[in-house]
């Protein structure tokens, strides 16, 4: 009977460590993650201010027309992507649909 008994503590104590390791593990992994996500969102915080200010400082340094042309570059810039994307997407659905239409 003792050695049953002994046993069983040994059996809990077991549990007991199987525990302790998952929930030690559980909060290491979750306090990383805190961390890794604090740091990138600080990271796209400074960099915004860094575009913000870099910015500011065109506005202060070019002149209007000059200023006027980077704009609509950088919109140029901005849209072409976008119009390559909603004709690639337009031609593979086109031939999706061909395909399983007519074969």
């Amino acid at each position: 009977m003792k050695k049953r008994q002994g046993r069983k503590v040994s059996d809990q104590r077991e549990v007991v460590v199987v525990v302790v390791v998952v929930v030690v593990v559980v909060v290491v992994v979750v306090v990383v993650v805190v961390v890794v996500v604090v740091v990138a969102a600080a990271a796209v915080v400074v960099v915004g201010l860094v575009i913000v200010v870099l910015l500011l400082l065109l506005l202060l340094l070019l002149p209007p027309l000059l200023l006027l042309l980077l704009i609509l570059l950088l919109l140029l810039l901005l849209l072409i992507p976008h119009y390559h994307d909603y004709y690639y997407n337009y031609y593979y659905y086109y031939y999706y649909y061909y395909y399983y239409y007519y074969y």
